[in-house]
């Protein structure tokens, strides 16, 4: 018997297929066509994984099995929170809301997701560049510039020496080989012993911190408030309570500190602790105040689904400061390093055209 995979080396499908799949099935069911026939249509996909998965899904449902659980058979393609929602609208009658409740929950992770890492690909290609224009300057141009401003008796600068040792070192075989073998080594061993090694030792560590930088910070910590909150409004909407089973809403966060604290906060509920109370546990105080009015009016899914979208709309306009804020300052990085890079380089020539 093979042993399961390990949830490290386990691929996951894509936000933007699982919404995509989630919208047409609401559709389907909508119209009136059977649940196994909308999922045999469905089971025809471009995407290979979602298409291995609901051959299987189609044969479970077609023999009487409820989807929810046909769906949890296949953890990598189907998450927990959309296994949970469907089983409330299995239990409840309100399939067809559901379905579309989620397909809206995941187009709007799908957007945030999409929104964050247009923010960051811009600097970071900048960044990239600026490394590999440094690269080609400091190993194949910088070192003749300097041999031959050296045998015209051209002194040499301190900065100009100290690229010069550099470039020797960056450009040497042994270390382009070393590089080469620390590369591939790393990307071999990262999934099977370097990740594994991170969630047991530097995970903890780096999630209780990383939501206290700044600006970035702030960020990723409402792009997570609105994904639970949005999450906690359609289970509450389906019909599910506040007991153990939102617990997976906390992993929705993809903070280990924010989950642990998740799962305290729906234990003390379960207790009897009044829910904006327990709240402080993980929310800031505006949410709690949510919590106290929506479990005082008997709202408490209108007032979270509510903060959800002010939370993804705060997101969305600090993405577009950061961005603001992040493009000038990697041109002026880049600026600063090519234009030292550049100064080194002409320094020898330079004395050389004044002793002319």
């Amino acid at each position: 018997m093979s042993k399961p995979a390990r949830k490290w080396l386990v691929r996951s499908l894509p936000t933007e297929v699982l919404s995509s799949f989630f919208r047409r099935l609401q559709a389907m069911t909508s119209a009136g066509i059977p649940l196994h026939q909308a999922l045999n249509f469905l089971s025809i996909e471009e995407n290979a994984m979602l298409r291995e998965a609901l051959e299987q899904v189609v044969h479970k449902v077609h023999s009487g099995v409820m989807l929810s659980r046909a769906l949890r058979e296949h953890p990598n393609v189907f998450p927990a929170l959309a296994c949970d929602l469907i089983h409330a609208g299995e239990t409840t009658g309100k399939l067809d809301r559901v379905l579309s409740d989620l397909a809206d929950y995941l187009e709007r992770t799908t957007r945030l997701q999409k929104k964050l890492i247009s923010a960051l690909t811009y600097p970071a290609l900048l960044m990239g560049l600026t490394f590999v224009i440094v690269g080609v300057l400091v190993v194949f141009v910088f070192p003749r510039e300097a041999e031959m401003a050296t045998s015209l008796g051209a002194e040499v600068p301190a900065l100009t020496s100290w690229l010069i040792s550099a470039a020797k070192i960056v450009g040497h075989p042994a270390t382009v080989i070393l590089a080469l073998v620390l590369l591939v080594t790393a990307v071999v061993i990262w999934p099977t012993v370097g990740r594994p090694i991170y969630e047991r030792t530097l995970r903890k560590f780096v999630d209780e911190r990383v939501l206290d930088i700044p600006v970035v910070g702030q960020v990723l910590a409402k792009s997570a408030y609105a994904r639970m909150l949005g999450a906690q409004a359609s289970l509450l909407s389906a019909g599910m309570g506040m007991g153990p089973s939102m617990n997976v809403i906390g992993a929705l966060s993809q903070n280990r500190d924010v989950e642990r604290r998740f799962k305290e906060f729906i234990s003390e509920v379960t207790q009897g602790v009044p829910m904006g109370e327990a709240a402080e546990k993980v929310y800031p105080p505006v949410v709690c105040a949510m919590f106290r009015i929506g479990e005082e009016q008997g709202q408490l899914d209108t007032l979270l689904e509510r903060t959800a979208l002010m939370y993804e709309e705060e997101v969305e306009a600090s993405l577009v400061t950061m961005t603001a804020l992040l493009e000038p300052l990697a041109l002026l990085f880049m600026g600063l390093v090519v234009g030292t890079v550049v100064i080194a380089t002409s320094l020898p020539t330079m004395q050389l055209l004044q002793r002319l």
